[in-house]
């Protein structure tokens, strides 16, 4: 995984970054919309936000090692 993600990940994903106060929330900033979805990543790494739980899992269609996935499920 790059750097880069690394560092975006932990800046958006959590109160500690650079763009502090403004970070992603699982059911507050950030919801799922109870259907199942279909994520698929670019050529690059990616960073999946998608629901892993409950009724409804979400689908990602091709998650390579050194990618990020966050439960957005509350």
């Amino acid at each position: 995984m790059s750097d880069t993600l690394l560092l975006t990940v932990e800046n958006i994903g959590g109160a500690g970054g650079l763009n502090a106060p403004s970070f992603l929330q699982p059911g507050i900033t950030v919801f799922d919309d109870g259907d199942v979805d279909t994520l698929f990543g670019g050529g690059e790494t990616d960073w999946f936000l998608d629901n892993q739980s409950g009724l409804t899992p979400d689908i990602l269609s091709d998650l390579e090692a050194g990618e990020v996935k966050t439960d957005i499920a509350p």
